[in-house]
């Protein structure tokens, strides 16, 4: 600490005093990155910076670019709205954006549930197919079999059309691995499939062969049981017809004793 003289005493001077106050709250965990942002700090994208708020002409005012109350440059915001060359004159254009903003927010909403079902490590379930404004004849044949399975009958009784054919390959073909993943896993994959391919011999199945062992040999004890000779019955049979009259002989069984006075 820094020393002065003051009237022939030597005096320190103390540090300004500090009071440290608990934190009131944890300190926020870092959100995990999503699908995107993964993506995007593999590749090197960087996001050029968006404003947060743009001058409105018509209210002569500053709107938010995205959130509540955004409402720039917005079709719904509009009193009259453009018919495209190829729609529907009589189309409801004021309906048809609406809804195609209805179908955006919730397909907004649907990536970032998926986004923390894959940062929280959990299975992330399948959804169908979701709308697209120009699809294709494999999106619509897909569309048509999800469609028809929808029932409680999972398609059982569904009708189908006159001419229709049957869907084929609606499933997954194949399923990829994502762009960003665990490089450890990958690493232990491709060194599993080198190692099966520098064995000599083929990988045995010890249960398989095992199941497959036992199963012959119950075959084979079945087949000496059904071609064995009927000679055993044949004698039993005639064992048992001796005994019969034996007894038929001795009379009484049950009764009372029959004897000489």
């Amino acid at each position: 600490l820094p020393v002065e003289r003051v009237e022939g005493t030597i005096v320190a001077k103390l540090p300004a005093p500090k009071t440290i106050l608990p934190r009131e709250k944890p300190i926020p965990k870092p959100k995990p990155e999503t699908k995107w942002q993964q993506y995007a700090k593999l590749k090197g994208i960087q996001n050029k910076k968006k404003a947060r708020k743009v001058w409105d002409d018509e209210i002569k005012d500053w709107r938010p670019t995205w959130g509540y109350q955004s409402r720039v440059n917005d079709e719904l915001n509009e009193w009259v709205l453009e018919v495209p060359a190829n729609a529907d004159p009589y189309e409801d254009q004021f309906g048809k954006a609406k809804k195609a903003k209805t179908e955006r927010v919730a397909k907004n909403e649907l990536q970032r549930m998926r986004n923390i079902a894959r940062a929280s490590k959990l299975k992330v379930p399948g959804v169908g197919l979701t709308p697209t404004d120009t699809p294709s004849k494999d999106h619509l044949s897909k569309a048509l079999a999800l469609a028809k399975k929808s029932t409680a009958s999972v398609g059982k009784f569904t009708d189908s059309l006159p001419k229709e054919k049957p869907v084929k390959n609606t499933g997954k073909k194949r399923k990829f691995e994502p762009n960003v993943g665990d490089m450890s896993k990958e690493k232990s994959a491709q060194l599993d499939i080198l190692s099966k391919m520098a064995k000599a011999g083929p990988t045995v199945d010890v249960t398989k062969a095992m199941k497959q062992h036992l199963l012959e040999e119950e075959q084979q004890r079945q087949k000496a049981n059904s071609e064995r000779p009927k000679k055993a019955k044949s004698i039993k049979k005639s064992i048992k017809r001796k005994q019969g009259k034996d007894t038929k002989r001795g009379g009484g069984g049950k009764g009372k004793r029959r004897g000489r006075k």
